[in-house]
């Protein structure tokens, strides 16, 4: 018998390192895995969904499908966003 291990909402956010708020706006527009109901008011998520999704997301990564953050990026909108330390 295969043994799954659930996580709970805090090593969910430790793990992908977002804030609830975040994990709900993805999981409602379908870019996160849901969690399992345990009870009333208790749900978890199962660690291998999540280690499948950072998985896709560092796959997506070295295929160079994301885009850096804003911030990250030359050109930003804000003068001294991109590099703060700059002159």
């Amino acid at each position: 018998m295969e043994i799954t291990t659930l996580l709970r909402l805090p090593q969910v956010k430790h793990r992908v390192g977002f804030s609830r708020s975040q994990i709900y706006l993805l999981m409602n527009a379908g870019k996160f895995p849901r969690p399992v109901q345990l009870g009333p008011g208790s749900r978890a998520w199962v660690a291998a969904e999540i280690d499948e999704w950072c998985k896709q997301k560092i796959a997506a990564r070295d295929r160079g499908e994301m885009k850096p953050h804003r911030s990250a990026r030359r050109g930003s909108d804000r003068p001294g966003e991109a590099f703060p330390d700059a002159p």
